[in-house]
């Protein structure tokens, strides 16, 4: 119920709530870095850069997980909480997500009428699912 609802494009995972896209921090995409939440491009050419980097990018397998599009060797996993990592595609830790053949069917179609998203539960960890802890509070530097 709590979990969090997203959109997959074949390429960036959004939550649905505010447009923020899974990202692997500082672009280092390496086994044990922290994926996390940035806001999305709002201008032309942000978004223009964005197309070009790949620490947004992401696959859906077959099988489940969430790979990055850079290195299909890392999957998504879970590490102490409340963090989601890149983890090994061999790991224990690695997350599979009970709704992932819905992730790769949002691209071609919205998920519901109401754009209410495609929920992030886990298969691999069934009383687990990825939720947000915080919201994005916007501010000047």
């Amino acid at each position: 119920e709590s979990a969090m609802k997203v959109s997959y494009d074949n390429h960036y995972i959004a939550r649905i709530k505010d447009g923020a896209e899974m990202n692997v921090h500082c672009g280092w995409v390496h086994e044990g870095v922290e994926v996390n939440l940035k806001p999305s491009p709002t201008s032309k050419k942000a978004n223009l850069e964005q197309v070009t980097t790949s620490e947004r990018g992401f696959v859906i397998n077959e099988n489940g997980t969430v790979s990055t599009a850079k290195r299909p060797d890392l999957v998504l996993g879970l590490g102490y909480y409340p963090r989601l990592y890149l983890v090994d595609r061999f790991s224990m830790n690695c997350a599979i997500f009970k709704n992932a053949h819905a992730l790769l069917q949002s691209e071609k179609s919205s998920y519901s009428d109401d754009n209410t998203g495609i929920p992030l539960e886990l298969a691999s960890h069934p009383t687990c699912a990825i939720a947000t802890i915080s919201s994005v509070i916007p501010h000047k530097l």
